[in-house]
């Protein structure tokens, strides 16, 4: 009986440090899709930023035809 309860132990042990490094690589995963998401924000504000030059820009050239 003694080493039955040892094996479940052991095996809850290795249940609980499986779920310990699960989560860490869960949080570690969340922080690095959290960092590509932030550049991938910052690159479509940049990217929205230069369009609206490149917008503004061309309508100021638009020559004014007088009819």
């Amino acid at each position: 009986m003694n080493k039955r309860l040892t094996k479940y132990e052991i095996l809850i042990a290795n249940l609980e440090k499986a779920s310990a490094d699960l989560k860490k690589a869960n949080e570690e995963t969340t922080k690095r899709i959290d960092q590509i998401f932030e550049k991938y924000q910052e690159k479509v504000s940049v990217a929205h930023h230069n369009c609206m030059m490149v917008n503004e820009k061309q309508i100021e050239e638009i020559p004014c035809n007088p009819s």
